[in-house]
């Protein structure tokens, strides 16, 4: 199985880019004691795992996505990341087929639009250097 969710796998959100395409990518890392990835999320797909778990597990927090254009991308990033990290600790969130997918499909894959993005964050991964 790639994705076996343990309480020693560590996730959150490393860096942020605007696509080609204008829209906001966040890199979302996952660390495994035997192997650790990345996928790229935007927005939208945070608003999608949200309202696909609030289904059935309606405590859970929306995510912290802002409007205010005074936010900066790296900032949303950050408050990103310790809402994917905290979004884990609620019972039944590691076990979702939801968040498998968020974490795991097109794994370490840098869609079109992000290609020759600018990455910015905590730090930017080597990947996109």
């Amino acid at each position: 199985d790639f994705f076996a969710m343990s309480t020693e796998t560590s996730v959150g959100v490393s860096a942020v880019a605007v696509g080609s395409d204008g829209v906001v990518g966040f890199v979302v890392f996952v660390n495994q004691q035997v192997q650790a990835w990345h996928v790229i999320r935007t927005a939208a797909e945070f608003q999608s795992l949200h309202a696909s778990l609030v289904q059935y597990l309606p405590s859970i927090p929306p995510p912290p996505l802002s409007v205010d254009s005074a936010d900066t991308t790296v900032q949303q990033a950050q408050r990103l990341h310790l809402y994917i990290s905290t979004l884990l600790t609620y019972p039944g969130v590691r076990e979702s087929p939801n968040i498998r997918r968020f974490l795991c499909d097109s794994a370490n894959l840098v869609p079109a639009p992000y290609a020759s993005a600018q990455w910015s964050g905590v730090p930017a991964p080597a990947v996109f250097a």
